[in-house]
C-alpha cells in the first residue's frame, strides 16, 4: 500500500471518531477531542491488515471508556 494513501485513511478513520493529530515524530499520535484518548499508529502500513487493525483499536478504545 502506498504511505499517502494509507497516512489519508488513517487521518479519514480518525477524523470520523473525533481524534486530531497530536504528534507525528517516529509514530503517528491522535488525540480524542473530547475524551483525551490517545492512539498511537505507525506512519507505515505492517502489511495489508493494518487498515483493519487500527479501525479495531480505535474501536476498542472507546468502548473501554464509555
Amino acid at each position: 500500500m502506498n504511505i499517502r494513501k494509507y497516512r489519508k485513511i488513517v487521518d479519514a478513520i480518525m477524523a470520523d471518531n473525533d481524534f486530531y493529530i497530536h504528534d507525528e515524530s517516529k509514530h503517528l499520535k491522535y488525540k480524542h477531542r473530547k475524551l483525551g484518548i490517545i492512539q498511537t499508529c505507525s506512519k507505515t502500513p505492517s502489511d495489508n491488515y493494518a487498515i483493519a487493525q487500527i479501525k479495531r483499536q480505535v474501536r476498542r478504545s472507546l468502548a473501554a471508556v464509555n
